[in-house]
């Protein structure tokens, strides 16, 4: 595929990194998969909606070559396989979707980069129909895996593929149109403003038509409407709310069928999925092909609007610059007529309008410099007019608007020959006024005496300036006085006498030039300041600021460079400024001595330090680092720093506990370096920032990554992880550890009558009761939807396992409050007990497969009861409460 494809906006800055990038999508990939495993509907065998189809073909189509293409995708196989074997998939088929997977990626990737080579973007039609064909490429190719799978699951193939190249299409093309037109950089074509009351009134009948299209009329022919509101939103509005109403669209539809509502309903589970995925693939791409046509439209109104426009500013720019040019410029017909003349030549020709040629000997009397007439073959512009280009040739004007006569620089040039055009075979001739350059002489010598004055009167400043070739031909009184030179002394010698023989070097070598050519080159850089050594006459030495410049003759050749130094060794208020500095740094600044008696003493603080620690100045600089430092954890200062301190790196960071003389103890991050002061004792610089907030807010990020969202207990995450360490500790002793599968019964009826909230709220008081069901070791995970899991560590035998099943469904069997009614639900319940054997490894995989086998089987028997897999051949035990073990 060449080099990667990425987005026309470019890559966020949070992907950069191959493998922050790698870590990231690995992530947004499983949560897209889990997502898509949540959209499928009971009874059915694939997904309504699969977004992980979309960031597969986004991971892929921006990886950096070949290599990392190929790790990409045998990421993207790995965590396809890993998600499908938790769900209990078996391994051929498992594999068999992964590399479909991955196929399904690269070819839609591909096939984008060849119909699409500038990256992903949604702006034209062009582009959506490159979407739109990938996708479909993507789900094509990829088919043939996909089948193999469903072959091996022993389904309907036919349906399932239709089903699966459906599918992925579709969501390939929703997500990507959803997310490339979000991240649009190309502003939208204005949709028309409504007023507030009118978007409600809108929003409430899209709402209506939702409600009555997908719920109260579900299966009758008023699917149409749906349709309808999408036309008039991607004629109405702008691109990309048509595009969001798209995203709201396929949302509504996926979660109609999966609900088993929506005009499918009357369908088996598969045909449901089938016509909510081809209905919305069709009225996306509809709804984006009328949005994208309406923008072309008035891009081509506004593109030949603002060509009329820029043609008319050219116009108007053009006779702007004509009549603003000072030269008098004339432009010339074939018989030497002028038919156009600036304002300037107005001025200096005189007249108004265009001139005959007949009329120039009459009006004007061009003469040479010496006063001597010209001929009239030999004037500039009858010389233009025979073909001739003349270039600033001299000629003396005598006029009655000059009448003592005025110098100008006449340069004429032929114009083409043009059909039609009045100026065919004329020239232009431009006038320039030369006598103002004696006045610019005189002034130049004015200058001159200037500057004679100024480097005379500069006497606290040095100006020295050197030629090319470093030789001091500029040496004035202030350098005399700072130096201890006269300017006899120092005038045709080497700059190189003035300047510090090693700086010089370093600057040479910085340059990369060699250090007799130092001065060309700086000259060649442009003006610049720096700090600088100068020598004096005595050999002490000077620090400078030095400021240079180039310097240029009258035709703009470099011919050296002059600098202006000012005496910087001693800055009187660079105690101030510097106290200044630090006591308004946002954060904490100490300076802490490292060596003798007063090692690890705070020697000065800034106002943040004290603000964070609650502390007074004075207090603070009565004590030590260490003080600072939270009860219990008081290390020194040669400890704590001991890699900076030590000379391994030049800063080090490291975390610390505050305590705030209020009671708070912050959390710190202390950055230290070491500065060594010209004749003392080195010290530790640290700077000193509260990082408390952004922990708590890390922390807070981190429990929500493994905790459920509604109902606070671990997800799927956490209790797996929780499983693998009490299987660990198992295989250490002699205590054994259980899994218990919980799904409840009579949810969706509750659901679908009391709805989702209620819903939410039944699973809510589900997880209080389920955790006051266990022991405070056990772990209660909801694994999505109305399905529990419990890890039972240091269970002992299978009795354990049915105490506490019974004990959930005894807690089940009273009826549940919910937003005003009771609500009744029970549970089936699968068990699997694994003794502590170090002999007999256990896989928490098939821990969890075997205790979701037997909760399938109790819903068999009846539901209502607790299953017990033995594991020995797939052999399901029932369990009943007379095998209650009352000591556990």
């Amino acid at each position: 595929m060449g080099e990667r494809l990425v987005l026309a906006a470019g890559e966020p800055t949070w992907l950069a990194g191959p493998w922050r990038r790698r870590c990231v999508l690995l992530v947004v990939f499983v949560l897209a998969t889990l997502v898509g495993r949540s959209a499928q509907a009971d009874g059915a065998h694939l997904a309504i909606f699969w977004p992980a189809s979309a960031v597969g073909l986004l991971w892929l189509a921006g990886s950096p070559g070949r290599a990392a293409r190929l790790l990409d995708a045998l990421l993207l196989v790995a965590a396809t396989v890993v998600l499908r074997l938790l769900t209990g998939m078996p391994v051929g088929e498992a594999t068999a979707l992964a590399l479909s997977a991955a196929v399904q990626a690269l070819a839609g990737a591909w096939t984008h980069r060849f119909l699409q080579p500038e990256g992903f973007r949604l702006a034209t039609v062009a582009h959506l129909r490159s979407l739109a064909l990938s996708s479909v490429a993507g789900a094509v190719v990829s088919a043939p895996l996909a089948g193999a799978a469903f072959v091996l699951a022993d389904v309907d193939a036919g349906l399932a593929l239709l089903q699966w190249t459906l599918r992925t299409s579709v969501s390939t093309f929703v997500l990507l149109a959803v997310v490339l037109r979000t991240g649009e950089r190309r502003p939208d074509a204005p949709g028309r403003s409504a007023p507030l009351l009118e978007r409600v009134a809108q929003a409430v009948a899209f709402a209506a038509v939702y409600l009555l299209v997908f719920w109260v009329y579900a299966g009758h022919a008023i699917t149409f409407l749906v349709l309808l509101v999408a036309v008039w939103v991607a004629l109405r509005r702008t691109t990309t709310l048509a595009t969001a109403h798209v995203g709201v669209v396929a949302a509504v539809v996926v979660l109609a069928t999966w609900s088993g509502g929506g005009p499918w309903h009357d369908l088996s589970p598969d045909l449901q999925a089938v016509c909510a995925e081809a209905f919305i693939g069709t009225l996306g791409f509809i709804t984006l092909v009328l949005a994208l046509y309406r923008d072309e439209g008035v891009d081509q109104a506004a593109r030949a609007a603002a060509a009329h426009a820029e043609a008319a500013r050219q116009a108007d720019l053009l006779g702007a610059v004509f009549g603003s040019i000072s030269d008098a410029v004339c432009v010339f017909d074939a018989r030497g007529d002028s038919l156009l003349r600036n304002p300037a030549a107005e001025r200096l020709l005189g007249g108004h309008g265009p001139t005959a040629r007949s009329d120039w000997r009459t009006r004007l009397d061009f003469r040479r410099p010496d006063g001597s007439p010209f001929a009239d073959g030999e004037l500039p512009v009858v010389r233009a007019l025979a073909g001739e280009d003349v270039e600033q040739e001299d000629l003396l004007l005598l006029s009655p608007s000059h009448p003592g006569g005025v110098l100008l620089s006449v340069s004429a040039h032929p114009l083409p020959r043009a059909d039609g055009a009045v100026w065919s075979g004329g020239a232009v001739a431009a006038f320039h006024d030369v006598s103002e350059v004696r006045a610019a002489a005189e002034e130049v010598a004015r200058a001159h005496d200037l500057l004679s004055s100024v480097l005379t009167a500069a006497t606290e400043h040095a100006i020295i300036a050197v030629d090319t070739a470093g030789t001091v031909n500029v040496f004035n009184e202030g350098a005399e006085r700072m130096l201890g030179w006269s300017a006899a002394e120092v005038l045709g010698l080497d700059g190189a006498l003035l300047h510090d023989p090693a700086q010089l070097r370093e600057t040479a070598a910085a340059l990369d030039v060699d250090v007799r050519d130092v001065f060309r080159r700086a000259a060649e850089l442009g003006p610049s300041t720096s700090r600088m050594t100068y020598v004096r006459k005595d050999g002490s030495t000077l620090p400078v600021s030095l400021t240079t410049s180039p310097m240029h003759d009258g035709e703009g050749r470099l011919v050296g460079l002059i600098g202006m130094a000012t005496d910087v060794s001693e800055l009187e208020n660079s105690e101030a400024l510097l106290r200044v500095a630090v006591d308004t740094a946002p954060v904490g600044i100490a300076l802490v001595a490292v060596a003798g008696p007063d090692a690890g003493r705070l020697l000065r603080v800034n106002r943040a330090l004290a603000r964070f620690t609650a502390r007074a100045e004075e207090e603070l600089l009565a004590g030590g680092f260490a003080d600072l430092v939270a009860d219990g954890e008081r290390p020194e200062v040669g400890e704590l720093f001991a890699d900076v301190l030590a000379g391994a790196v030049a800063e080090q960071t490291v975390e610390v506990r505050l305590a705030a003389a209020d009671g708070r103890v912050l959390d710190a991050e202390v950055s230290a370096a070491l500065v060594q002061l010209q004749g003392a004792d080195p010290l530790l610089l640290c700077l000193v920032e509260d990082v408390t907030e952004r922990r708590a807010v890390q922390a807070e990020l981190h429990h929500r990554a493994l905790h459920d969202a509604l109902t606070g207990l671990a997800n799927r995450t956490l209790f797996l992880d929780r499983l693998e360490h009490a299987v660990a500790a198992s295989s250490r002793g002699p205590e054994g550890v259980g899994v218990l599968y919980v799904d409840l019964d009579g949810f969706k009826a509750v659901n679908d009558t009391a709805g989702h909230q209620a819903g939410d709220e039944l699973l809510v008081q589900v997880a209080r009761l389920l955790s006051g069901c266990v022991r405070p070791g056990d772990t209660v995970a909801r694994l999505g939807g109305d399905e529990f899991a419990v890890v039972c560590a240091g269970a002992s035998a299978e009795a354990d396992l049915v105490v506490i099943g019974q004990r959930i469904l005894d807690a089940l069997a009273a009826p549940l409050r919910v937003r005003g009614h009771d609500a009744v639900v029970g549970a089936s319940i699968g068990a699997r007990w694994c003794p502590g054997d170090p002999a007999t490894p256990v896989r928490v995989e098939q821990v969890v497969r075997d205790a979701d086998e037997a909760m399938y089987e109790a819903k068999r028997a009846g539901k209502g009861r607790v299953v017990v897999h033995r594991g020995d051949g797939g052999t399901v035990v029932s369990a009943g409460a007379s095998q209650v073990n009352t000591g556990y």
